[in-house]
């Protein structure tokens, strides 16, 4: 079988299309609507793809899915094309990209160029991923859910907390993700719950940052080290 992958760009390249402008999106998705049917096996025989059974954080992957408990699902994709972006119990979660529309499809994959680990855009490249890039609301929902906690809204749960230590505990979880400096929130509590957080980042492929921290034991290499061993071992 021909090489898909490699005649498509080739045909690009003669055809003077500049990579990742409008121009491009347009010419590969017409190319692509173009294309006769394809056979999936002998697809994923092509060459510039490799068969692997590890999932790495921030790679992207195709594969064959009979689903579990596929008699409950209204739908669902039997050869998802899917960029990792966590660990999961006995799997991963990741972003199937066959449920956007093509042309949101390729605005997406435009984006995600911009937050690669590298420029060399071969093997060793990856997407920078994590919840927080897609979902940059999770902590103040968090928080907002935490909130009807300590109200007693939901029953079967009792804290014992101070109204200080209430208020600290919602600012730690509803800013838990901005890029912020933690050293400006001079309150321990806080920048304990935060270090908590960023020392598990190597679980998303991030190497927690001293810059990042707010404790100095947190910012020791030793400490940090041992943090992104543990976490890319519950990630691997």
């Amino acid at each position: 079988m021909s090489n898909i992958f490699q005649n498509l760009e080739l045909q690009a390249f003669r055809a003077g299309i500049t990579p990742r402008t409008k121009e491009s999106r347009e010419w590969f998705r017409k190319k692509v609507s173009s294309l006769k049917s394809i056979n999936r096996e002998a697809l994923m025989k092509e060459d510039p793809l490799k068969q692997t059974t590890e999932e790495i954080i921030g790679s992207m992957y195709m594969f064959f899915y009979d689903p579990k408990h596929k008699e409950t699902l209204p739908y669902y994709d039997t050869f998802p094309l899917v960029v990792v972006v966590g660990p999961a119990e006995g799997g991963f979660y990741g972003l199937n990209l066959h449920y956007l529309p093509p042309i949101l499809r390729a605005k997406m994959l435009d984006a995600l160029m911009d937050i690669t680990t590298n420029k060399k855009y071969n093997d060793s490249t990856r997407f920078k991923m994590s919840y927080e890039l897609y979902d940059p609301e999770h902590g103040p929902r968090a928080a907002a859910y935490a909130q009807r906690l300590l109200d007693g809204e939901i029953s079967g749960l009792q804290f014992d907390l101070t109204p200080n230590e209430k208020k600290q505990l919602l600012i730690a979880i509803h800013d838990h993700s901005k890029p912020m400096n933690p050293r400006k929130i001079r309150q321990l509590n806080i920048g304990v719950c935060w270090d908590a957080d960023r020392l598990d980042l190597q679980r998303v492929g991030i190497r927690p940052q001293p810059h990042g921290l707010y404790t100095r034991y947190a910012c020791e290499s030793d400490v940090i080290r041992s943090a992104s061993f543990r976490a890319q071992q519950i990630r691997l």
